[in-house]
């Protein structure tokens, strides 16, 4: 059976006593809206159907797991060993020297979640983007799938089929804990710290992830990466020695703060604290990487195969820079491309073709050129059918374009974050909205 298959039947239980879906999905939004699923300070919008997913696609997304995390390694490997191969990466001085940093561990990628636009009919699929230590939304996911334990419909669903969901914040601890036990200079019990900045963190996450550490019998604490001190070790501002960090600091944010975060910046640097994930892994979180991807230089240490599965599925990518693409054709053809920033995350400043007039789009295109932006091939997504409350309060039936997000925790597959959308791009900005994820074992 076909995840779309699947998507009808669930909707064939609404259709069959709307009433009583109406009411079943205002309880199950009121439970959202008292729960911690919140993002920018809004409680997450989701549509009543949930994204389905059959034995079938979790084996292949496992698979595209499995693939991209280790073509990912091999582009950190080779940038740490390469000093040629370096010169490919638009990185500072300063970020090329915490990246090279030894962290003492043998992951090169703890984290990340990998979004991508599936073609549920045929499997084909082009990636959006690599998120390494930023990944969020482990929360989202869990808070949803409580919000179906009482529903009406879900539980007149799940009769006829074995339903599975994902679990996203042990099966990390897990793994952090088996990453951890191959640091160099490791502790019997370390105590961890969840670092970020806290003015745009998603806390509530952290506390659950802070329970899971706990529960394993580890101190946790969570901590602002600007109130850090150092003294041969790094410390809380209240004393606090921590061993581990979880590093939920995006890279970006680091660079732009860096006067703010001294004492984080001397701990990579004093190589004893063992922080997960490194800078290393800005290699791959860099949307540039998508452009190297496609380079000789990198195609010479992938396998004939890692080579097949980069050029199906990374989008062509270039600079948006005068001379390095066909201004009139990109315009002229504008619903095939999209323009992004080389390292901003959460969709700022992203512009598809296909949300805008001929003319909006050569404003950007213009406005953005030789600003650090890229022009990358637009990728067609997959829409399903769905059933959501609009803000205004009415119920309607609508199509919703979709973006899996996999999560891999030290190179294993662990779990999806759905998301949908009306634009062309998927975001909560546009109007995006969370989608609770299912394995549906047919």
């Amino acid at each position: 059976m076909k995840v779309r298959e699947l998507t009808d039947e669930y909707l064939d239980l609404i259709k069959s006593d709307i009433n009583k879906s109406k009411e079943s999905y205002n309880e199950s939004i009121k439970y959202i809206e008292n729960s911690t699923a919140i993002y920018h300070g809004e409680h997450i919008r989701f549509p009543y159907v949930p994204k389905l997913y059959t034995t079938e696609v979790i084996d292949y997304f496992k698979y595209v797991a499995m693939t991209t995390h280790t073509i990912l390694c091999k582009i950190i490997n080779k940038y740490i060993e390469d000093k040629e191969y370096r010169k490919l990466f638009p990185f500072s001085k300063e970020l090329e020297e915490l990246i090279l940093c030894e962290n003492y561990y043998e992951q090169p990628l703890p984290i990340t979640r990998i979004d991508l636009f599936l073609n549920e009919e045929n499997f084909t699929f082009k990636f959006c983007e690599f998120n390494a230590d930023g990944a969020s939304a482990m929360n989202e996911d869990r808070e949803l799938n409580n919000a179906y334990k009482n529903d009406k419909i879900f539980n007149e669903f799940s009769k006829k089929y074995n339903i599975a969901h994902f679990e996203l914040f042990n099966s990390w601890v897990e793994e952090f804990l088996n990453i951890y036990d191959t640091f160099k200079y490791k502790v019997e019990k370390p105590t961890i710290g969840i670092i970020d900045f806290m003015e745009s963190a998603t806390n509530e996450e952290f506390k659950v992830f802070k329970s899971s550490f706990e529960k394993r019998g580890y101190k946790t604490v969570i901590a602002d990466i600007t109130t850090l001190k150092y003294d041969d070790g790094l410390y809380t501002k209240d004393g606090v020695k921590i061993d581990a960090v979880y590093r939920r600091a995006v890279t970006s944010e680091m660079m732009e703060k860096i006067e703010k975060i001294p004492a984080f910046i001397e701990a990579i640097k004093d190589k004893k604290t063992c922080i997960i994930g490194s800078l290393r892994t800005q290699v791959i979180h860099n949307k540039i990487v998508y452009m190297i991807m496609h380079k000789k230089e990198t195609f010479d240490f992938m396998t004939d195969e890692e080579i097949l599965f980069i050029k199906d599925h990374i989008p062509y990518t270039c600079w948006l820079k005068d001379g390095e693409f066909d201004r009139d054709e990109v315009i002229n053809n504008k619903d095939s491309w999209i323009i992004k920033p080389d390292d901003l995350y959460g969709a700022r400043g992203v512009y598809a073709g296909v949300d805008y007039t001929k003319e909006e789009f050569m404003k950007f295109v213009d406005e953005n050129t030789d600003k650090g932006y890229l022009l990358q091939e637009y990728a067609a997504m997959y829409k399903t059918k769905n059933f959501i409350k609009e803000k205004n309060g009415e119920f309607v039936f609508d199509d919703f374009s979709n973006m899996p997000g996999i999560f891999i925790y030290n190179g294993k597959f662990k779990g999806l974050y759905s998301r949908g959308g009306r634009q062309g791009i998927i975001c909560e900005a546009a109007g995006g909205i969370a989608m609770c994820s299912m394995h549906v074992e047919v």
